[in-house]
């Protein structure tokens, strides 16, 4: 069985209601009778709990830049899927898109003073995965002939965020898969990536979890507190699953506290 499939089932039954016994009222827990004839204790009841569940939303951002070209942008694409395939049966709801730019720039920047400001001169590329998951899944096993121009994280991500910050769930998470480095080919580099620490910093503060996986460059450290380095499909079984599982169980001991 593979690491998904282990993780889908392992969540499905943490979720099932269970029945909480040691109770000194409700419906008589066989299995404790013993406890009241020998006078060791009459909390010998059990009661129904609450059903547990995830509450949480998730959003994938996949870079479509030049650099992401070839196997780059497939392991992300076949990333996606596989995480995709995690949240549809445990009806997590999850939204998947690409982002770049397009096109030629409408108005390049002529004077000194417009190429060193920080300004979108291309128009902002996204693509949507979520139709149904399967139409979704099968779009994305042709992400590498999508791949567009440059790379406006900051802008792209923020996209997500705001996204998810519409959304009613508790949890929300935005998971990012890209090669870390904005780049928007006309404007300030330095202040594009000075804006994407913005982002960051801001959907943080408003809630959002956020995870880099960096797509076989580890650039995304230098933008992302909190990232792993995907360099190929096992990659994603070792360490990401692990940690969306540990979010998602964390999430669930939040729910039986609260």
């Amino acid at each position: 069985m593979t690491m998904h499939h282990k993780l889908i089932n392992t969540l499905r039954a943490s979720a099932k209601r269970r029945w909480g016994g040691g109770r000194p009222e409700g419906r008589l827990d066989a299995r404790q009778v013993h406890r009241a004839i020998l006078g060791v204790s009459q909390d010998v009841f059990k009661t129904r709990q609450k059903k547990v569940t995830l509450d949480t939303a998730v959003v994938l951002a996949i870079g479509h830049s030049g650099s992401m070209s070839g196997r780059a942008l497939e392991l992300a694409a076949e990333s996606a899927i596989v995480l995709g395939d995690v949240f549809d049966p445990l009806k997590i709801p999850f939204m998947v898109y690409g982002y770049s730019t397009c096109g030629i720039p409408r108005t390049a920047p002529r004077t000194v003073e417009e190429q060193n400001a920080y300004s979108r001169w291309s128009n902002l590329w996204i693509r949507y995965f979520d139709e149904s998951w399967r139409t979704g899944a099968l779009k994305l096993t042709q992400a590498r002939e999508n791949c567009q121009n440059n790379t406006l994280d900051g802008e792209s991500v923020l996209h997500g965020i705001q996204h998810l910050l519409a959304r009613p769930e508790k949890r929300k998470i935005l998971l990012v898969m890209n090669d870390g480095q904005p780049y928007p080919g006309y404007g300030h580099t330095g202040w594009c990536q000075g804006y994407l620490k913005s982002v960051m910093a801001a959907g943080t503060r408003a809630g959002v979890e956020i995870i880099a996986f960096g797509i076989q460059f580890a650039n995304v450290k230098e933008y992302y507190l909190d990232y792993v380095i995907i360099n190929n499909l096992e990659d994603l079984v070792r360490e990401p699953l692990r940690k969306i599982d540990k979010i998602l169980r964390e999430g669930m001991l939040r729910t039986l506290k609260n």
